[in-house]
């Protein structure tokens, strides 16, 4: 009876969460239809590295990035095409928002040991939204503008992704998760960073489909990023890479 209680508890509290943000923000903007917008005042390709090295990618995020092996898999894609070869590096941690993503990627930029990454990918969408460990969404933007401004200045290109919906539970306890998506649409659009929109081709997967893709509801499988999120990252990313 008292783990009904308290489930109970836990669903009322989601609930109002949700309510409070619809009644907040409204409901949320539809998804983009262009699934990669490159970024502005970026070239066309990334010019050769002074050190001849190849060309550096960084994941930032959070355990969507950290799980997998799928960035091996986009290394090896994006290296089949790139003159200069690719290296893709990850710097994520299950669990944490983009205040932690700041903070660990000005830690990674100011160590001397670590080479400058050319791209950075950041997802931290999920996570913000999150009623447990998130924070509100004029914060979760104000940290997102401050990572592009802190790609930028380590001269690299900034990129937001956005990564898979949250089902069943997950999605409880995420109940503003599209406005969030939708925030790091507007915010691409805004600074000119390019933009990774994953979430709607996971939205139109069939539901059998994804139940064995994203079991837990919020995590999708190795074979699912495979098939669903690692075309779209191909493609936003190839044009820079390869030209």
């Amino acid at each position: 009876m008292r783990v009904l209680v308290q489930i109970a508890a836990a669903l009322g509290a989601a609930a109002l969460a949700g309510m409070f943000l619809y009644g907040v923000l409204g409901p949320a903007p539809r998804a983009s239809t262009a699934p990669v917008v490159p970024p502005r005042d970026a070239p066309a390709m990334l010019s050769p590295r002074a050190d001849g090295g190849p060309v550096r990618i960084l994941l930032l995020g959070t355990s969507l990035t950290a799980r997998g092996s799928w960035p091996r898999i986009l290394e090896e894609r994006l290296a089949s095409c790139a003159p200069r070869g690719v290296e893709v590096t990850r710097l994520a941690r299950a669990g944490e928002n983009s205040h932690w993503g700041l903070a660990a990627l000005r830690q990674r930029l100011a160590d001397a040991s670590q080479p400058l990454p050319d791209i950075v990918v950041s997802e931290f969408s999920g996570n913000d939204a999150s009623v447990n460990r998130g924070m509100p969404l004029f914060l979760s933007r104000s940290a997102a503008r401050s990572l592009i401004r802190t790609i930028r200045r380590a001269g690299a290109v900034p990129f937001l992704s956005t990564m898979s919906p949250a089902w069943e539970w997950e999605a409880v306890t995420r109940p503003g998760l599209a406005r969030y998506h939708a925030m790091y649409r507007e915010l691409a659009g805004e600074t000119g960073a390019g933009l990774i929109d994953t979430a709607p081709a996971w939205l139109a997967i069939p539901d059998d489909l994804r139940k064995s893709l994203v079991p837990d509801g919020g995590h999708p499988t190795d074979d699912g990023m495979r098939r669903i999120a690692l075309p779209i990252l191909v493609a936003a990313l190839r044009p820079l890479v390869c030209g």
